[in-house]
């Protein structure tokens, strides 16, 4: 078994990994940054001497992480798109001056 270096070893857990199963953190296509920033308590770079790899067992929990970060937001967005719907009907339907109008406001 290779002996765990700075190039061999997983970023958040420490392990020794192998070349098959290493994932390489700092690629644009799979960021992980804010999740492994959480993780590690400092933002961590490709140039600051850590290892550049996490291990396949913390590489899907990172991704989990990420996964449901993005959940809960999209969740947390559609809620409160229905919330104010909800509030908008309730306020055209016991609006007593009969004038209301209907405008498209965009939030966001």
């Amino acid at each position: 078994m290779a002996t765990a270096t700075a190039s061999h070893c997983c970023r958040v857990c420490n392990g020794a990994i192998t070349v098959k199963s290493r994932r390489k953190l700092f690629v644009q296509e799979f960021m992980l940054l804010e999740e492994l920033c959480e993780v590690l308590g400092y933002m961590p770079s490709e140039n600051d001497n850590g290892s550049q790899y996490a291990c396949y067992l913390c590489w899907g929990a990172l991704s989990k992480l990420k996964k449901l970060n993005n959940d809960l937001v999209e969740k947390l967005i559609r809620d409160r798109q229905n919330l104010v719907k909800k509030l908008k009907d309730k306020h055209i339907s016991n609006c007593s001056c009969g004038k209301v109008q209907k405008k498209a406001i965009n939030v966001f």
